[in-house]
């Protein structure tokens, strides 16, 4: 392996791994790029070529501007609704500091992608609110991003927002939340290679084209899921191990929500024909959590909810917005807590202790299948949600539902 590989080398591969997506194909994985460019990474020693060299070589390409990705603009088609937004700070005022409500104008060609679409406008709402927000993001500040399409969206507007000069700061660090994943359906494997672009690491590469000043970038470099055995040895070589974190603590994190079904990258990789090894330490016990999904779905048809969330890929559980029938409420509370933990322990992602010490943290989600676990995190004392950023008809959905506060693990 070269000691170092040359700029240009950097911007081939990046554009090699991209260049698919212009043809409506999928990009390139890491082995298949490792195998175009096997003569010019090898030093001669035929030694292994480690994915994580690559990774960092594509990831560079976009930090340093060697190569850039643009890509179809996402055009506004949303008015602010201020009435919800007091109604919803009012509502949570224990947590929520800020919210922002798109009024989403319905485009009749999106129906058959409508959530994608409400997140697209969504990333553009919270994404103009950040840029439009004096002092929200300092010189100094280090900035934690999620994963996933809503957090994705943000990252894409920010950058097309870019104006010269970029966001004047002297100095910011970038970090990424949580390590890589891609995952496809039984239908379509090849499409998993395009969901690299959802990482948090190509997240954290993306936004440092949004700056001006010194930005330095904490990336990941590691898959998400490892034996538990090998979890804490792995963990301490990224910034998220317990020294280098007090170094760079977030005081601003963008993350997103998801419920674990259709779509949902974990569930993907389990209904895939052709998995891959991303998942592999957590394979077993997600299986079983994706069946019980199942199950209780059809016993509970017409019930808007989903037992299992996540932020930045980090598990957790949703308690029903009403009790289940016994066997329900113990396959929840027993079953389906065990997996998590489970599933949890083996996972590079920001910890539950380190989300709650993180500074403000900025919440992009909407659709009605997510509002139990919008509701979860707004009413989760561990970590203080400073912006949530939804749509029209979660806003109304949040605001009808128990006051109580819920526990969440």
């Amino acid at each position: 392996m070269p000691e170092r590989i040359s700029d240009s080398l950097k911007a081939r591969i990046a554009m090699a791994r991209m260049e698919p997506l212009l043809k409506g194909g999928s990009m390139l994985s890491y082995s298949e790029i490792i195998e175009q460019f096997r003569d010019e990474l090898d030093d001669g020693s035929h030694g292994t070529i480690a994915e994580r060299t690559v990774q960092a070589a594509f990831r560079e390409a976009f930090e340093r501007g060697l190569v850039t990705l643009q890509k179809k603009p996402i055009i506004r088609s949303y008015t602010r609704r201020h009435d919800l937004e007091e109604a919803l700070k009012h509502r949570y005022h224990q947590t929520l500091m800020e919210a922002v409500v798109a009024d989403i104008e319905r485009d009749p060609g999106r129906d058959d992608d409508l959530s994608n679409y409400i997140h697209e406008q969504l990333g553009h709402a919270l994404a103009t609110y950040i840029d439009e927000t004096a002092h929200l993001i300092r010189s100094g500040d280090v900035i934690g991003l999620g994963s996933g399409r809503g957090v994705r969206n943000v990252v894409s507007v920010l950058t097309e927002l870019q104006r010269p000069p970029a966001l004047k700061v002297d100095e910011v660090t970038l970090v990424s939340l949580t390590g890589s994943l891609y995952a496809g359906t039984a239908e379509e494997p090849k499409k998993a290679r395009s969901e690299l672009l959802f990482d948090a690491d190509t997240h954290v590469a993306l936004l440092s084209q949004y700056f001006s000043g010194l930005v330095h970038t904490r990336p990941i470099l590691q898959r998400i899921a490892h034996p538990k055995s090998e979890r804490q040895a792995l963990l301490a070589k990224t910034w998220l191990g317990p020294d280098q974190y007090k170094l760079h603590r977030p005081n601003v994190v963008v993350a997103g929500v998801g419920t674990l079904g259709p779509g949902h990258r974990f569930w993907q990789e389990i209904k895939n024909a052709h998995p891959s090894l991303y998942l592999d330490p957590v394979r077993k016990p997600l299986k079983q959590l994706v069946d019980h999904v199942e199950q209780l779905a059809a016993r509970n048809r017409g019930l808007e909810y989903c037992p299992v969330a996540d932020i930045c890929n980090r598990l957790f559980l949703v308690r029903p917005p009403r009790a289940l029938g016994d066997e329900d409420m113990r396959i929840i509370d027993e079953d389906i807590d065990g997996l998590i933990d489970e599933i949890n322990a083996c996972l590079l992602t920001v910890t539950k202790t380190q989300l709650s010490e993180a500074g403000k943290i900025l919440l992009v989600a909407g659709t009605p299948r997510k509002v139990q676990a919008i509701h979860a995190l707004l009413n989760h004392r561990i970590a203080k949600i400073h912006v949530l950023c939804t749509d029209v008809e979660a806003a109304k959905l949040l605001l009808r539902l128990p006051k109580e506060a819920v526990e969440q693990r």
